[in-house]
């Protein structure tokens, strides 16, 4: 079972069963992928949310820290969208849920004192 953790620096998925670099998927011993290109070095407070938004069975990883909101193929963390985002501190975990009932998933992340909405299609 994979898990994501945000510091103030980075952000990573982590999985027991990478056993170490050489194996194969893995980056590091115990770790999946991480993006070292995060910030939120004023509250270190940030969340991820994980959804399958296209169907294939394996989830994508949604995170938000203070200066962008990113959505990352969960197992090789590549960056499938990047938008630039000034967010309130502690309160950047984005929140997936179908909120007008059309059967299909919106993603839901602060901006600011703000909320948008991003419609996935």
């Amino acid at each position: 079972m994979e898990f994501g953790v945000a510091n103030g620096a980075a952000y990573g998925v982590y999985d027991p069963s990478c056993l170490s670099a050489r194996t194969p998927g893995c980056l590091d011993e115990g770790l999946l992928w991480n993006d070292p290109d995060t910030s939120d070095g004023s509250s270190s407070g940030t969340g991820s949310s994980v959804f399958d938004f296209n169907g294939d069975g394996a989830a994508e990883v949604v995170y938000n820290d203070e200066y962008f909101f990113r959505v990352y193929d969960g197992t090789t963390g590549r960056a499938l969208f990047r938008h630039r985002n000034s967010s309130r501190t502690r309160s950047e975990n984005p929140t997936i849920a179908d909120v007008d009932d059309d059967g299909d998933a919106e993603i839901i992340f602060s901006a600011n004192a703000e909320a948008r909405f991003l419609r996935t299609e």
